[in-house]
């Protein structure tokens, strides 16, 4: 996964190196010896008040100011792999994992939130898009993909014209059209 930050500094997450930034000049390393939950590292993604969430194989990390911290999740069975985040328009934070469905992360009086999504039923979600018009998209490994407007759901899979229920790319165009990769 690479993400470029409002600073133009290149983020690398990796499979076994931790994170990665580039500032032009230098690299600089972020491994568990640095607060990493582990050094296997699947999503990125800056949010709007320019924090870096860090999904890794064994949770998750926010990283404020280049202090990494560790966030709990509250967890029902292994693996704790966070495989996918998106920041939606009122700042929350929606993370799929391989394994545990979908969980919320928000702010209520500084304090994080956290909460299971329950309306979003895979346990293993690959994309997370947040499109222009506030809606969720969120890509599955094996019932293809759900999209939340509000509280209604709605789901596309090979019922309904996917070509295959493994949905792993979710993109958004410049006239709002969302695309979406299965493989099928």
């Amino acid at each position: 996964k690479l993400m470029v930050d409002h600073k133009g500094v290149l983020w690398m997450a990796t499979m076994s190196g931790g994170v990665l930034s580039y500032n032009g000049d230098a690299f600089t390393s972020y491994t568990i010896d640095d607060g990493l939950m582990s050094n296997s590292c699947d999503s990125l993604i800056e949010t709007s008040n320019n924090d870096i969430w860090i999904g890794t194989s064994n949770g998750l990390n926010r990283m404020v100011e280049g202090k990494i911290s560790r966030i709990s999740l509250p967890w029902k069975n292994q693996p704790r792999r966070i495989i996918s985040m998106a920041e939606d328009r009122t700042g929350t934070i929606w993370l799929g994992t391989n394994g545990e469905g979908v969980f919320r992360v928000s702010y209520h009086n500084k304090e994080l939130e956290i909460q299971r999504v329950t309306c979003i039923t895979p346990k293993s979600i690959i994309s997370i898009l947040c499109d222009r018009r506030g809606n969720l998209w969120f890509a599955s490994m094996e019932s293809g993909v759900f999209r939340l407007s509000g509280r209604n759901v709605q789901v596309f899979d090979k019922r309904n014209g996917l070509m295959g229920n493994y949905a792993h790319t979710l993109y958004e165009d410049n006239r709002g059209n969302v695309f979406i990769g299965t493989s099928g």
